[in-house]
């Protein structure tokens, strides 16, 4: 609960860029997405740049990540 808590109360929450399919990879069907969600029922707002951005949209173009060369 202590990663979520600035959730609580926060009225807007901003993603940074990189790769989306770690941003979803990290956050789907977790507490943190639950609670971004309440910041939104809250009449907050979510933002993000790049990576960020793409993983508000219903749906995430994502590449072949078994071939991607870090």
């Amino acid at each position: 609960m202590l990663f979520v808590a600035p959730l609580q109360n926060a009225n807007a929450v901003w993603f940074g860029g990189g790769r989306q399919w770690r941003l979803v990879d990290s956050y789907k069907n977790t507490k943190t997405e639950i609670m971004i969600g309440k910041v939104l029922e809250r009449g907050g707002v979510v933002g993000g740049s790049s990576a960020g951005a793409t993983i508000q949209g219903s749906y995430l173009a994502r590449g072949d990540t078994e071939t991607i060369k870090l």
